[in-house]
């Protein structure tokens, strides 16, 4: 039987494990209850972040590639 809930046109469907050390978890929990957000709502708005300097040109590659922007796929 499928599991009932709230209808979506976009659910989240796809799974993303990381690992990270002690204390990159213990800044992501203090993030997440300073902000009274949720690890996904935190760790989204970072990539969130990252995404819009990229596409703002503002963000250069970290292997000295000629310092070469970065572009979205």
């Amino acid at each position: 039987m499928a599991k009932m809930g709230r209808p979506t046109t976009n659910p989240k469907d796809q799974a993303i494990k990381i690992r990270a050390t002690k204390d990159d978890r213990e800044k992501l929990l203090y993030c997440c209850e300073k902000l009274n957000k949720t690890q996904y709502e935190v760790i989204m708005e970072g990539v969130n972040w990252v995404y819009e300097k990229i596409n703002k040109g503002v963000c250069f590659r970290p292997d000295n590639q000629a310092n070469k922007l970065l572009a979205p796929k």
